[in-house]
């Protein structure tokens, strides 16, 4: 589950986004997928989306999963 309020962990409000480096974003994308949600029975979005499609979503990096 992708929240994008949860960027603001990694991006505060106060933070300027054009300075923000695609790096960076994919950086906390990656640790948001990597986070085990209640909603998905602890599983991350990574191993929920793998368990559905077979796809190895951390091939396809830079990309936020919605669930």
């Amino acid at each position: 589950m992708f929240l994008p309020w949860l960027l603001r962990q990694y991006f505060p409000k106060s933070m300027e986004l054009h300075n923000v480096k695609e790096r960076d974003v994919i950086i906390a994308v990656d640790k948001l997928n990597s986070r085990p949600r209640k909603c998905l029975g602890y599983k991350t979005p990574y191993e929920a989306f793998k368990e559905l499609t077979g796809v190895n979503a951390r091939k396809v990096m830079g990309y936020a999963f919605m669930t």
